[in-house]
């Protein structure tokens, strides 16, 4: 797959929560977030995130919610995408 860079400047995301948010939940988005500035631009895969959530999806969307800039720049065949944390010093 080619290397492609898809601007969320906008800071789409969703940022309504819930006033008793599920623990798990939290702990979905603060490992996540922890991987991604780990990781830095060498980025997390799909399948890594499907392993910490099932809803990966939701909490990238949180976080982006959250004013993470989380970024798809790499598409692969059969769904196994890359994401970077473009403000990972935050």
């Amino acid at each position: 797959g080619g290397l492609l860079i898809k601007s969320n400047s906008l800071k789409k995301g969703t940022n309504s929560r819930m006033a008793n948010e599920p623990k798990r939940i939290g702990c979905q988005k603060s490992f996540i977030i922890s991987l991604f500035k780990e990781r830095k631009l060498s980025g997390v895969w799909t399948s890594e995130l499907a392993s910490i959530a099932r809803k990966y999806s939701a909490r990238i969307s949180e976080l982006r919610g959250d004013g993470h800039d989380i970024v798809l720049v790499e598409r692969k065949e059969g769904g196994n995408n890359r994401y970077v944390l473009i403000n990972y010093d935050c």
